[in-house]
């Protein structure tokens, strides 16, 4: 079975890392399925949060590349940053709905950045990327308010590019190591499960 997943973020480098980590997920979690990851719709943040219409816009638009409902959700994904996750999620889940009642559309938030998602599982990457052998993840790499700093501190080079980065190091993670490091990223894996299974059965 063929499942289309046309998302919309925030981020540069998130336009990138994401297929990279749903086809992952595709291929752990529902072998069985072809997942189809049409090229990600970039909202910045201030339009996605601030202009309901240009949210809408790009809901109908990510609809379209996606097709049948039947065989297709979209996912929204930004980074919470200061805002409570789930009183931003619930707000755009509801302006999403609006904009197509008919289609499955999942709403998730990095807490507090995409990044977080990617310390959770700082183990796996030690020894690669310019990171040292050593590395450790953190406890809560959700609470950490610069994810993207932590990473700059951490690496022998010290710098990050989001856009070459992310995609690298999404590549690479131990998905199963951040899902139990990351609480909202289990949530955003926990999603994307439910929302398959949905079309599958």
């Amino acid at each position: 079975m063929t499942i289309n997943i046309p998302t919309i973020v925030e981020g540069q480098g998130e336009v990138r890392a994401l297929p990279i980590l749903l086809r992952r997920l595709g291929e752990l979690y529902f072998p069985e399925c072809h997942i189809q990851i049409p090229a990600p719709h970039r909202l910045p943040r201030g339009k996605m949060m601030n202009r309901p219409d240009e949210l809408k816009r790009a809901i109908r638009l990510a609809a379209a590349k996606g097709g049948s409902p039947s065989k297709a959700f979209i996912i929204i994904l930004l980074d919470s940053d200061d805002d409570c996750p789930s009183e931003l999620g619930r707000r755009l889940t509801t302006e999403a709905q609006c904009a197509r009642p008919d289609f499955p559309i999942s709403v998730s938030l990095a807490v507090r950045e995409f990044e977080s998602w990617i310390i959770a599982s700082a183990d796996s990457l030690g020894g690669t990327h310019h990171f040292p052998s050593e590395i450790k993840a953190p406890e809560n790499p959700d609470t950490i308010r610069d994810a993207k700093g932590w990473i700059k501190q951490k690496s022998l080079r010290k710098n990050y590019s989001e856009t070459i980065d992310q995609p690298r190091f999404v590549a690479q993670i131990d998905i199963e190591a951040a899902r139990k490091g990351s609480r909202s990223f289990e949530r955003f894996c926990k999603k994307f499960e439910l929302m398959t299974a949905a079309l599958v059965k």
